[in-house]
């Protein structure tokens, strides 16, 4: 529990006798480790300046209001403005209690640098080792979580930049394969064409014979001389051969469209292979499409 705080100092205060309060009660033994406490265990040798005094004045309020790293600081700037070393004692205390380790262990090393004799010292020191021990592994704490701080933002950049390769990757074969037609859809695309222009071509046919039957028959009667089922014949092959090459010919087509988008490859054992074709005999005409998918 913290001691009640000290009467203030007045502002004619220059005798260190006077000004510094008592020790507190069970101070450590050479052996022990002295940690003083509470706001009775600042001290005031010296503060004969004006300004260093009212800034202790400030520091010690700020102190007594538990407002320990701001104290720290007040005393500090006393400090600078003094060059009293028990200033940097009271820092050193405010640090303290503020767990701002790396401040303390500084303020502390100041004063038992310009204070070697000071009132003990010796469990000061030993107090100072183990501190500075401790930021030091602090410091070696804080420095691997930086390094593995700095692992992981260095690893989530690299799988950044491998997903944006693989996404550009897909993209530029996306590209190719929009712009790499296979040539085969051509080859088969252009049979079922040709194949309906010959559709188109049987039908003009088949339509000339049937119109010459009608003009050759009329009302169904026909010359004694002429060969009606010949003349009929003739008219169902052209007109089968149209329907066969009109029909044929555009599933030829459609095929050779979708074979254009198939990626083609010699080396590839797994390519489609597709073989189109047409032909007419006297029974009639015929498409074939034959696929290895």
């Amino acid at each position: 529990m913290r001691r009640l705080l000290a009467p203030l100092l007045t502002l004619a205060l220059t005798a260190t006798a006077a000004a510094q309060p008592a020790a507190p009660a069970g101070d450590a033994s050479e052996d022990e480790e002295y940690d003083p406490q509470g706001p009775a265990a600042l001290r005031t040798q010296g503060l004969d300046d004006e300004q260093a005094r009212l800034r202790f004045q400030v520091a010690q309020r700020l102190y007594e209001q538990g407002q320990f790293e701001e104290a720290g600081r007040e005393f500090e700037r006393a400090y600078d403005l003094s060059q009293r070393s028990s200033l940097l004692f009271n820092a050193y205390l405010a640090y303290r209690d503020a767990g701002l380790l790396p401040q303390a262990t500084r303020a502390l090393a100041g004063y038992l640098e310009a204070e070697p004799d000071a009132e003990n010292a010796a469990q000061l020191r030993n107090r100072l080792r183990s501190m500075e021990a401790r930021v030091t592994e602090q410091e070696a704490a804080e420095a691997e979580a930086e390094a593995e701080r700095l692992r992981l933002e260095a690893e989530a950049q690299r799988l950044e930049e491998e997903r944006a390769a693989a996404i550009a990757a897909q993209e530029a074969r996306d590209r190719e394969d929009a712009q790499s037609l296979n040539p085969l859809g051509y080859i088969v695309g252009g049979v079922g064409l040709a194949m309906v222009g010959g559709g188109v071509a049987a039908g003009v046919i088949s339509s000339g014979e049937r119109s010459d039957l009608e003009d050759a028959c009329p009302g169904n009667v026909c010359p004694v001389d002429f060969d009606l089922a010949a003349s009929q014949d003739r008219v169902n092959a052209a007109s089968l051969a149209a329907d066969v090459l009109l029909f044929g010919g555009a599933a030829v087509m459609v095929v050779g469209v979708g074979l254009l988008f198939l990626r083609s490859g010699e080396d590839d054992e797994d390519a489609p292979s597709t073989v189109a074709g047409a032909a007419c005999g006297p029974a009639g005409c015929m498409a074939t499409v034959q696929g290895r998918f």
